[in-house]
């Protein structure tokens, strides 16, 4: 069975390379530095699931979700920010995200996440969306921006 492939959206290198780390093992990992960049990734090859970041250089995180779900409709999105505001997350989820998290986020949470969002047996909409605002201590979670 071919392996799934996630990208992660996110103009932080350091948690991409985290993301990469966490993930690759089970999955391919993409990386794209910006919203130009993803949206040219999901038009040439589409990944199982994106993982992206509000803020983003070029173009906000939900223009690039509301692009991508036009190109691919049943392509599911994580966002995961910093952003920890009640209108951004109902605007996310609104635009079609699976699940809304903040940074800093657990490596175990977002392992999880990935592995529940990337399950093709799931049916997403049949199930509450989640929205997640995480709590470590910076020096336990991954990103913080």
């Amino acid at each position: 069975m071919a392996r799934k492939t996630i990208m992660i959206c996110d103009d932080d290198p350091d948690l991409r390379r985290s993301v990469r780390l966490l993930l690759g093992g089970a999955f391919d990992v993409v990386e794209a530095e910006d919203g130009s960049r993803a949206l040219e990734i999901i038009a040439s090859r589409p990944p199982s699931l994106v993982i992206l970041d509000v803020s983003l250089p070029q173009r906000t995180g939900l223009s690039v979700l509301r692009e991508a779900k036009a190109l691919q409709p049943a392509l599911r999105i994580l966002v995961l920010t910093g952003h920890r505001e009640l209108g951004i997350a109902r605007r996310a989820l609104a635009l079609g995200a699976a699940e809304f998290v903040t940074k800093p986020v657990e490596a175990d949470y977002l392992e999880a996440a990935v592995r529940r969002l990337t399950d093709a047996s799931r049916n997403l909409d049949s199930e509450p969306c989640p929205w997640r605002v995480s709590g470590p201590a910076p020096h336990e979670g991954m990103g913080e921006s």
